[in-house]
């Protein structure tokens, strides 16, 4: 499995090829933009779409091989504009904007 850390923004956004496709790393993107990660896993496994997009992936890290949420990189614009930048946090609102914009 190759592990691509992409820099946006000063932040990294981890891509993991998995059966050929690329997937992205969701709690790396909610702990950068500044969502409540056990919420957004909730909401993911919530909405139909989604939830049959995300996989569970095995990955090494320092204290050996671990599970990460990930989600196809072509469902990410749709998850992040099913977050309503009028419910968060005033102070991750630019970010939340940043990540639906350029992302």
């Amino acid at each position: 499995m190759m592990i691509q850390s992409i820099q946006f923004h000063d932040q990294t956004i981890q891509v993991l090829q998995h059966e050929g496709r690329p997937y992205v790393a969701m709690k790396p993107i909610c702990e950068n933009i500044g969502l409540a990660w056990n919420g957004q896993i909730e909401g993911i496994r919530r909405n139909e779409v989604l939830a049959q997009g995300f996989r569970m992936i095995r990955t090494p890290s320092k204290g050996g091989m671990q599970e990460v949420l990930t989600l196809p990189l072509g469902m990410l614009n749709g998850w992040l504009f099913g977050i309503e930048t009028k419910r968060v946090k005033p102070e991750i609102r630019e970010t939340l904007k940043l990540y639906q914009t350029e992302c």
